[in-house]
């Protein structure tokens, strides 16, 4: 995960830095990734970069758990949405991906990311397996539960 330092840049210059690590993480399959080419983009000194994050690793670590928390907080949202039924949220959860895919040319980095789990395989990945480990998530599952 990042290094404190990320967290006190501005909103905007974290905003770049991620703009331009899903441009180099969509160009390119993760294990050709550039440092040198995000930074460049980013606008950044390739020293300032080991400053926010250990390594490309760590970079893409901190990627997949924001990923993550987003499909987290989607599926909530659908859930609530959708009156406790889980299908009908997992559509529309499924219509926000491919929006996502579509509208915001996501579908190279989402490629990205899974083909690079399986290049990874010595990191842990499983958290974004877990969608249902959100504590909101089981509190509402908890409540339908009761109420039957």
């Amino acid at each position: 995960m990042p290094l404190d330092r990320y967290y006190h840049l501005e909103l905007e210059k974290r905003q770049v830095l991620m703009h331009a690590a899903r441009k180099e993480f969509s160009r390119v399959p993760f294990h050709e990734a550039s440092i040198n080419q995000i930074t460049k983009d980013a606008g950044i000194s390739r020293g300032s970069f080991y400053t926010y994050f250990q390594d490309k690793d760590d970079l893409m670590s901190y990627m997949l758990a924001d990923f993550r928390q987003n499909l987290n907080d989607q599926l909530i949202q659908a859930l609530v949405q959708a009156d406790g039924n889980i299908f009908q949220a997992f559509i529309q959860l499924y219509d926000s991906c491919i929006l996502y895919c579509e509208k915001l040319d996501g579908r190279p980095i989402l490629q990205s990311f899974f083909s690079s789990i399986n290049l990874m395989s010595n990191h842990d990945f499983s958290s974004i397996t877990h969608i249902f480990s959100h504590v909101e998530y089981q509190e509402y599952l908890a409540a339908l539960t009761a109420s039957g």
